[in-house]
């Protein structure tokens, strides 16, 4: 007879793209800002076994500033939400409609949910930010897989959690997404469109 032994992997891979889209000038006090950004999360299974649990949280107080939850326009280091959706992906996956990224709020971009093999997710966050300057962000996703298996992964830059490897391990690619908020670049980068 023969022996055949199958290895429970559990996967979990996140990637985070980030697209600066608009910027406003304001011309009472000759401030930029605030600047549009668009984050697309990335996530899928890529081991060989289901994955429930799955959650995605997402700080973004520690780098972009105070989270701006009263009506009035944002000021210098505040950030807000705009939207949140998912584009993509299993009903199995809900996007967190109070997410916040606070650390004092809600940093959980999804709801707790599931992944067959091979399923994956898109969802995307819209957020503004006042303060021009250069910044990286991360987020990080995790899983369980059957009995006590658990699966972790910090995001990598781009829209291919397994990131430049490609060797199905997602946790050797884990660069932060990089944003520039330069009112001059994104203001050329608007005129070539």
């Amino acid at each position: 007879a023969t022996t055949i032994t199958l290895t429970i992997e559990p996967v979990i891979g996140v990637a985070k793209d980030a697209d600066v889209t608009d910027f406003d000038v304001d011309s009472d006090d000759a401030t930029v800002g605030p600047f549009e950004i668009t984050f697309d999360f990335y996530l899928e299974n890529m081991g060989n076994v289901n994955l429930t649990n799955v959650t995605m949280t997402d700080n973004l107080s520690t780098q972009f500033g105070t989270l701006n939850v009263s009506p009035d326009p944002l000021e210098a280091g505040e950030y807000e939400i705009v939207s949140i959706s998912k584009v993509s992906g299993p009903t199995t996956i809900t996007e967190n409609g109070a997410f916040d990224g606070d650390t004092a709020g809600d940093e959980n971009v999804i709801n707790t949910g599931s992944l067959l093999v091979g399923e994956s997710a898109q969802i995307q966050v819209v957020m503004n930010v006042f303060d021009p300057g250069a910044y990286t962000n991360q987020a990080t996703a995790e899983a369980d897989g059957p009995g006590t298996t658990t699966t972790t992964d910090d995001s990598t830059d781009g829209s291919d959690p397994d990131g430049s490897t490609n060797n199905d391990d997602p946790t050797d690619s884990d660069d932060p997404t990089p944003i520039s908020l330069d009112a001059v670049q994104v203001s050329k980068e608007a005129q070539i469109c």
